[in-house]
């Protein structure tokens, strides 16, 4: 086979056309294509277990993501919880099934036992042979093609309208019944042609569209085909005390793709209906113009519960090489970046990987604050740089968590809460979605009408100044810009110290000084600002005022912290006194790294001066400062000034999400400026697609009979403890259980025994609590079942499976808060006990 060279082509954005912020949306093809083909599993955020050609894992739950990935357009997936292969038609090579979260249209506990998956390149002999094509049992219903209830949806797909698909064939209707699953598109395209007395669960799934006479269903290929015959399968649920419920289509067109249509005529029945065409070249086949049988002996029910299209290929002589759809890194400028050979891409790689999983095992970047948002800056830039599943997954599933809010969806004129919105920028960057960019862009057009960013604490301008940027360019709106860099002037005349080059952290140390009468600049305030500075340089449109105030600031904060860099390659916590919080500091020495590397890549700093500052500051985080792989020591704690810093000792165990958020990124910017680096061709796995993700609601199955719920702590009104056990888990009053004494306890009485398998406890806004969870036959007796006391992550949902415990008695026990919620309030949202 002749490979294909590679071709780039740059797409149109989403929002307005203007370039997506530092990437270029790129096709290529695959070049040395293999045979083999990479398979993953994805959940909650973390990529579990992959394999080559086949793997096998013991349980999938809901919104688990399998993926394939191929060098072929052509391939055949299956899974042993469905019958025999499937071919599929992958333009992109990658392919995904997302496991539902409303199994009733699947075999029962198909995705409960040990499921082996695999895959193969198709063969030239199965692309020439003909099938029904129109088959595929991994199909499944798209967000965007989500309506409420009832809603008529557009007659045709929006993901195949915004070039979304990944497989083909795919089913789409504009109509589908109260959204249930049982009712979805893809039910008619899975090869299961069981009809009759039921149709409310597997294996008598269909395509349900109500008794509306405006329903269209359509199946894409994504390819000209050639269709011969087309075959029909009715529901045919005759039952009913008095009468059918299932009626019959009189007639109905068949559309094909140019827009010429045959109409045909079923009969009344629940057997495959076979109608012979004249052979014709189609992209797609649309049913329009369903026409009931209407009468008094039925409830005039119709639905579809298979259509096969019978044909081939198009002159198809070989499997074509699939064409890679992602992102690659643009440099933002036609001056070739400056390059060094002092380090090796793996190397860092490596150190990196070590940093992220440390970082989720260990430390935990969970959150919604500021001190999560500087991680996942720094996550997010080492997935550009890398192109690595499990950076982009980690920040997808924290984002999606807390639902792309900024504050928790509150209007604020605190830079910090902006910081994760970062993340989420670059987020909807590789995989668009309008809730994505929703809240962040409300949040800035909130300072945008006060005309005003507030600076008044140089860390808010690393927190929220590129916010403006990136947003601005995004949307064309320039006066983010502006409205950014006049605050920043306001805010430099009172802050920035002209004659030392460097930064007062606030209004509080313009006038203070040490015991040594040096001044006060604090390392990781300073870093703040030159790192936020650097990225404005990569970002900011150069003809514009901003850019020129930014590059002058840049530069002579570069000559200051050059001077005053320690001799073992790190930065003191006071910049300006040795001995005022003097030794290794760690988090404003990645901050510099980060400013240095970006300055000597980009051409605004000299590489024979400050490329060895740089080179310097990363031997140092890697080797002194490494205490274990991963751990990054001599972090100074949270905090507003270097008071906290203490000293070397005190310092050199203390590590932190921010510390490590600012390492990924000044790694990723050396990486970047490896000789041997290659700009990896970003891919990234599908958006969840389901209308609420799996993982912000319980698993079925839990118990759901009468408890006496009790409780000694007085409760908020309307949040009383009987709201643990109400099947209700939104984030609205009168859905909780909330109390402000500490420590609180609830007890629960299921009024005789049984044996418990699993709980699940769903926290208010992921907050983490420590808590423990007790059981007892008779109430007098306990024994401990859950200590959920030492430091964990948070979660939306904290799962804990138990090997069987019998009791007729619970008792819930919460300690204390962790982690970035300090309030004083304990709220619960449910609590799921499962036999």
């Amino acid at each position: 086979m002749k490979h294909i060279l590679s071709i780039l082509l740059i797409l149109a954005c989403f929002l307005h056309a203007e370039p997506l912020v530092g990437l270029k949306h790129v096709q290529e093809a695959v070049l040395s294509p293999k045979q083999d083909i990479r398979l993953r599993v994805i959940s909650d955020g973390e990529l579990i277990q992959e394999a080559v050609n086949r793997l096998v894992i013991n349980k999938l739950r809901p919104g688990d993501a399998v993926v394939a990935e191929a060098d072929y357009q052509y391939i055949w997936f299956s899974m042993s919880c469905f019958e025999g292969e499937t071919l599929l038609f992958v333009p992109t090579g990658q392919f995904e099934f997302i496991v539902p979260d409303q199994a009733i249209a699947y075999p029962k506990n198909a995705f409960l036992e040990d499921i082996a998956i695999s895959a193969r390149i198709a063969s030239t002999q199965d692309l020439q042979t003909a099938r029904n094509i129109a088959c595929n049992p991994y199909d499944f219903r798209y967000r965007a093609e989500c309506g409420t209830p009832n809603e008529k949806m557009p007659s045709d797909s929006p993901v195949i309208a915004n070039g979304e698909l990944r497989a083909f064939p795919h089913a789409y209707a504009n109509r589908v019944t109260r959204n249930e699953a049982i009712f979805h598109p893809r039910n008619a395209i899975d090869g299961i042609i069981t009809t009759g007395s039921g149709h409310s669960t597997f294996p008598y799934q269909s395509w349900g569209y109500g008794q509306h006479d405006d329903s269209e269903f359509i199946v894409y290929f994504g390819r000209p085909i050639v269709i011969e015959n087309i075959s029909l399968v009715l529901r045919a649920d005759y039952s009913g005390k008095q009468k059918e419920h299932d009626t019959y289509w009189q007639s109905d067109d068949i559309v094909f793709s140019d827009g010429s249509y045959e109409t045909v005529h079923p009969v009344k029945g629940g057997q495959p209906q076979t109608f012979t065409i004249k052979p014709r070249k189609t992209e797609s086949i649309r049913l329009r113009n369903l026409i009931r049988a209407m009468n008094d002996q039925s409830e005039n029910w119709a639905a579809l519960v298979e259509l096969q299209a019978w044909g081939h290929e198009v002159d198809l002589k070989e499997n074509p090489v699939a064409i890679r759809r992602g992102y690659r890194l643009d440099p933002m400028t036609e001056v070739p970046l400056v390059k060094t050979d002092a380090f090796h891409a793996a190397d860092i790689a490596a150190v990196m990987r070590n940093v992220l999983s440390y970082t989720k095992t260990t430390v935990y970047a969970d959150g919604n604050s500021w001190e999560d948002g500087v991680f996942h800056i720094g996550n997010m830039d080492a997935f550009l740089t890398t192109g690595e599943w499990p950076y982009y997954l980690y920040s997808r599933h924290i984002a999606e968590k807390h639902r792309y809010l900024v504050n928790n969806g509150n209007m604020t004129t605190n830079g910090d809460f902006y910081c994760l919105g970062q993340a989420y920028i670059t987020l909807a960057q590789l995989a668009p979605r309008d809730d994505k960019l929703r809240n962040i862009i409300a949040c800035t057009d909130f300072n945008l009408k006060r005309n005003a960013v507030d600076y008044h604490w140089v860390d808010a301008i690393f927190m929220s100044n590129i916010v403006y940027t990136q947003l601005a360019r995004l949307t064309g709106r320039m006066e983010y810009i502006d409205c950014e860099f006049n605050s920043y002037k306001t805010w430099r005349e009172k802050l920035f110290d002209e004659t030392s080059g460097l930064w007062y952290r606030d209004l509080r140390f313009v006038n203070k000084r040490t015991k040594q009468n040096r001044k006060i600049f604090w390392s990781r305030g300073d870093a703040w600002a030159f790192a936020a500075l650097s990225r404005q340089l990569v970002y900011l449109p150069h003809d514009t005022d901003a850019f020129r105030q930014y590059e002058k600031d840049f530069k002579i904060m570069a000559k200051a912290l050059k001077s005053c860099q320690r001799e073992d390659g790190t930065w003191n916590s006071n910049l300006d006194d040795p001995q005022h919080a003097g030794g290794m500091e760690t988090t404003g020495t990645c901050g510099f790294l980060y400013g240095f590397a970006i300055g000597v890549q980009y051409g605004y700093l000299d590489k024979t001066e400050y490329l060895p500052v740089a080179l310097k500051a990363y031997n140092a985080l890697t080797t002194t400062c490494m205490l274990a792989p991963g751990r990054i020591g001599y972090m100074q704690l949270g905090s507003d000034s270097p008071d906290n810093y203490r000293n070397e000792a005190f310092t050199k165990t203390r590590t932190n999400r921010f510390g490590n958020g600012l390492f990924l990124l000044a790694a990723s910017a050396l990486m970047r400026m490896c000789d041997d680096y290659q700009p990896p061709l970003l891919t990234v796995p599908l958006d969840f697609q389901s209308q609420v993700p799996s993982f912000m609601r319980p698993d079925s199955g839990f118990y759901k009979k009468k408890i006496t719920i009790t409780s000694p702590n007085t409760f908020q009104p309307g949040n009383s403890p009987d709201k643990l056990c109400d099947g209700k888990w939104s984030e609205a009053m009168g859905e909780r259980w909330s109390t402000d004494t500490w420590p609180a306890v609830v007890n629960f009485d299921f009024g005789s025994q049984l044996t418990f398998r699993k709980v699940a406890v769903i926290p208010l806004q992921a907050r983490n609590y420590a808590f423990t969870i007790e059981f007892s036959d008779d109430g007098l007796a306990w024994k401990t079942v859950i200590d959920h006391t030492k430091p964990h992550r948070t979660a939306i949902i904290s799962n804990f499976d138990l090997p069987p415990q019998t009791a007729r008695f619970a008792r819930l026990t919460v300690k204390k808060a962790r982690g970035c919620y300090n309030g004083p309030w304990i709220s619960l949202k449910e609590i799921c006990f499962y036999e």
